[in-house]
């Protein structure tokens, strides 16, 4: 008989059907994963809402949501998409050939909320995101900014993120590369107690 422990995870209480202020705190570079469209590089994008306060470990913060795009600026591209109905403005030739994405960071936005029904879970998810008017109010930002590439890892940077987003990190080509590496080296050259912890 087995004894298994297991991680409680505790009901996630929805972000509310509205727009909402929020600003960009999170750009995550998840690597490339396979899609029904073939393999595809990955980003994940997350906007903290400061207006809805949800708590954690006894303190008020705000929620975040975050969405999942294609690392492309095609015609078609959602990020594309997106980010131009935020900007307000098409992107020039000269900006598709190339955009910093870390330019989103702290950059405010509304943000568009509704409740979608997906493997019989109810999740709020990002509609659309629209430029902020001058005349609105954006809170402080509250949730420190975190931003990864899988191309440049960072182990401070890569502790620093939600688990589930580390989760997907380490599905992607790029980790696994890494792995098989590590995998392929002589065993007196791995640490396997570099971290002190015994099983």
């Amino acid at each position: 008989m087995a004894i298994i422990a297991k991680e409680e995870l505790a009901p996630i209480e929805l972000v509310p059907e509205d727009t909402h202020v929020g600003r960009c705190v999170m750009l995550v570079d998840i690597g490339t994963h396979q899609t029904d469209y073939g393999p595809k590089r990955q980003i994940v994008i997350g906007w903290e809402l400061p207006e809805v306060l949800r708590e954690f470990d006894g303190l008020a913060e705000p929620a975040m949501l975050s969405k999942f795009y294609t690392l492309s600026l095609s015609e078609k591209a959602n990020l594309r998409r997106d980010l131009e109905q935020w900007r307000g403005v098409a992107f020039t030739a000269a900006e598709l050939e190339g955009f910093d994405l870390e330019r989103l960071i702290g950059v405010p936005a509304m943000v568009s909320v509704i409740h979608k029904t997906s493997g019989g879970d109810k999740r709020a998810t990002i509609a659309g995101l629209t430029k902020v008017h001058a005349s609105v109010d954006v809170p402080t930002q509250q949730i420190a900014s975190r931003v990864y590439s899988v191309a440049d890892p960072d182990a401070t940077a890569f502790a620093a993120l939600p688990t589930w987003v580390q989760k997907q990190i380490k599905h992607s080509a790029e980790w696994q590369a890494i792995d098989q590496a590590v995998d392929d080296l002589p065993e007196a050259a791995i640490d396997t107690d570099a971290d002190g912890i015994p099983f």
